[in-house]
């Protein structure tokens, strides 16, 4: 899993030139759903992903959103297994604009 998460954040920096910090929560956000999804990589469906995420329906939309993004960037862009996160869809999120005074 070690390589496979080195890979990983070798892609995201240099194909997709992600920050840092964006960098950093890809690979959190990785590490825990492996760590509740124990199954091999080539095993993963999209049932497995929809119990993860099912833990964060109750959460606020950006919470979710932020557990979504590492999954589809992993699922689809890095391994090509786009069948498995192409259903979910990030959560609307109201538009409040600044007021300056």
């Amino acid at each position: 899993m070690d390589e496979v998460m080195k890979a990983f954040e070798l892609f995201c920096k240099v194909d997709l030139r992600l920050s840092d910090r964006t960098l950093r929560n890809n690979r959190y956000g990785m590490l825990c759903f492996f760590k509740v999804v124990n199954k091999d990589l080539r095993l993963i469906t999209a049932q497995d992903v929809r119990e993860y995420l099912a833990g964060y329906m109750d959460s606020l939309a950006n919470t979710y959103a932020n557990v979504l993004k590492p999954l589809k960037v992993f699922f689809s862009d890095f391994l090509g297994m786009s069948e498995v996160v192409e259903s979910f869809r990030f959560p609307s999120r109201s538009f409040y604009p600044k007021t300056v005074f």
